[in-house]
């Protein structure tokens, strides 16, 4: 038996961006971040953000809080 392993924040990040069609720079700039922010997210080197700033994304993704962990 096998077990789903959640997706970490980074990669439904990065997949939320890409279904809107938005660069790391024009995410940022919807989210007033740093792109080295959305990047270092993505990546994975980032894996707890503040609160503000999920809240931040998912308004510049037009996604509700709860749809990113």
């Amino acid at each position: 038996m096998t077990t789903a392993t959640p997706a970490s924040f980074g990669s439904l990040l990065r997949s939320y961006r890409r279904r809107a069609a938005l660069t790391q720079e024009e995410l940022a700039e919807r989210a007033g971040l740093a792109a080295t922010a959305v990047s270092a997210l993505e990546r994975g080197q980032r894996t707890r953000p503040y609160p503000h700033t999920v809240r931040a994304l998912a308004t510049a993704l037009g996604l509700a809080t709860h749809d990113l962990p």
